[in-house]
């Protein structure tokens, strides 16, 4: 295995890779200096290191997964490393690297990946919305929403596919239980679609003629919703 938790200590496995002297690109020693240090500086921040040999330079053991392990590769070989990386090593270092920065690659490796906890994260398709930060991402991209924006974006998460009345809006996110008789709705939703759905193929947040405003996050729900309410979906007006 790469990384392991074992009770509090963590632990990475260093796999010693090629392009170290030798035929073929050799083995580097386990007793390389640059290797000792590196160790040493994993063990003060309480990760346990294992060095272990494949059975061919620069690859694994088929029982011996590659990521998330870390290869250390004597001689800076950007070929090599490059297979490595798509093979799925977790990183490449070795001592053609600033100590520093091998030591921050490896720290990354051993510590695990933070998730968030059960029920902090609604995703709908490709849109991901944190409801600790109070952000929103598409894609992977965060689309720096303001608070208002925000929770008009989580109440239709929450009610994907269903259309929302402009006046159900007003009262669910702005608290009002009377039309205000301004565009306070329109504009928010404006603001909203341009971060939402801009360079975008599919436009989540749709107008539905005659029932308010509906997040659509598939196009199967799109053709779903398109059944149950009468194909009434403009797609960006």
């Amino acid at each position: 295995m790469g990384r392991r938790i074992e009770g509090d200590v963590q632990r990475l496995d260093i796999i010693i890779g090629e392009g170290a002297s030798g035929a073929r690109g050799g083995m580097a020693a386990p007793s390389d200096g640059f290797l000792d240090a590196l160790r040493a500086a994993l063990h003060e921040a309480g990760v346990a290191t294992h060095v272990r040999r494949p059975g061919v330079p620069g690859l694994p053991d088929e029982d011996a997964a590659l990521a998330p392990a870390i290869v250390w590769q004597a001689q800076d070989d950007a070929l090599a490393r490059a297979r490595l990386l798509a093979m799925g090593a977790g990183d490449v270092t070795g001592p053609w690297m600033h100590p520093a920065e091998a030591l921050a690659r490896a720290l990354r490796l051993a510590r695990p990946t933070r998730t968030a906890p059960p029920g902090t994260t609604l995703t709908l398709g490709d849109l991901e919305i944190d409801l600790i930060e109070r952000e929103a991402r598409r894609d992977g991209r965060t689309l720096g929403l303001l608070q208002r924006e925000f929770e008009l974006l989580h109440l239709l998460a929450r009610r994907a596919g269903r259309p929302q009345s402009r006046e159900t809006l007003l009262r669910d996110v702005w608290r009002l239980r009377f039309d205000p008789g301004t565009n306070v709705v329109e504009v928010h939703v404006s603001r909203l679609r341009a971060k939402l759905d801009r360079d975008y193929p599919w436009p989540m947040l749709r107008t539905v003629r005659g029932a308010g405003y509906a997040l659509i996050p598939a196009m199967q729900s799109a053709r779903r919703a398109d059944a149950e309410i009468g194909d009434p979906i403009c797609a960006r007006s």
